[in-house]
């Protein structure tokens, strides 16, 4: 299935490639070596910013107390996490448990599953003792994420006759980033920044407050414009809200009702309404094309 919409773009930029050149280059890694996904690498500031409220809250101000429950509630609607696992899954996470309730066979769901994904993660943040929660989390994106990221990159311009290069990810530049303080990669603006964010949520901060990939903009900087090192970080624009006004919904619920054998694996009875509602709140349209993905990809096993 097809993780991401960014999948679609780039083959078909791999494909306008190929009509004039067969070989590019490409930035995968530079945000995980160097700290370049500003709101996820700042979210550790939450989490201990929650610690400290539960640790010691007479260290901090009445008012502080107060502005650090209102910022986590804005963004977690919580005020605290379990431990380090808890916030790592709530902001990595696109599904959370509610939303697997309504989007899978209950076979695949309930405590067991959830156990084995906590499993997972678990034994990869308990790998990295003796790094602080914001390199664990750097380490993370390195050995998990981007793997998905250089798979996606490959079969797109390998469909194209397209080879794609990844200088970031020469494993001697990763040797001496891996060398780098965190700050070097993700730095505060100044300390007046830093304290300014006290009693803020990481979404609040993030590249407002401080500086994603701070090395690298320092390495171009006289080399590239002002404008272009001070810009806040740029996704692969994909207009999914747009794509899923009219036909798309339907399309899906109808493969759905054409489909009944998909029930072995997906809610056929929650989905629709799962769906709907998704799209309504406005910020669920990559949901749905996770679900659409994997619905596509299920009936080619049929």
């Amino acid at each position: 299935p097809l993780s991401t919409p960014n999948e679609v773009p780039l083959l078909a930029l791999s494909r306008h490639l190929s009509q004039d050149i067969k070989v590019v280059l490409s930035g995968e890694g530079a945000d995980e070596l160097l700290g370049g996904y500003g709101p996820l690498l700042r979210s550790p500031h939450d989490l201990l910013s929650a610690e400290m409220l539960r640790k010691d809250p007479a260290a901090m101000t009445p008012q502080l107390r107060q502005n650090i429950r209102h910022a986590l509630k804005r963004q977690y609607g919580k005020s605290g996490f379990k431990d380090t696992l808890d916030h790592f899954l709530t902001v990595y996470s696109w599904l959370d448990p509610t939303d697997r309730s309504m989007v899978l066979n209950p076979e695949f769901v309930g405590p067991e599953t959830d156990r084995n994904i906590e499993r997972f993660w678990r034994n990869r943040l308990e790998h990295m003792q003796g790094l602080d929660t914001y390199d664990r989390y750097l380490y993370l994106l390195e050995t998990e994420h981007l793997r998905g990221l250089l798979t996606r990159l490959d079969a797109d311009t390998m469909a194209a006759s397209v080879e794609g290069r990844v200088p970031f990810c020469d494993n001697r530049l990763m040797d001496f980033a891996w060398q780098l303080p965190f700050n070097f990669k993700l730095r505060w603006k100044s300390s007046r920044h830093r304290q300014a964010a006290l009693g803020l949520s990481s979404l609040e901060i993030a590249e407002k407050f401080d500086i994603p990939k701070f090395v690298l903009k320092e390495a171009f900087r006289g080399r590239l414009p002002e404008a272009i090192l001070r810009r806040q970080k740029q996704a692969f624009p994909v207009p999914l809200e747009n794509w899923f006004i009219g036909e798309d919904q339907p399309d899906l619920i109808r493969r759905l009702e054409d489909n009944p054998g998909l029930g072995r694996y997906l809610n056929l009875s929650t989905i629709p309404q799962w769906t709907s509602a998704t799209l309504a709140s406005g910020v669920g349209a990559m949901k749905v094309w996770m679900v659409l993905n994997l619905i596509i990809w299920l009936e080619t096993l049929e």
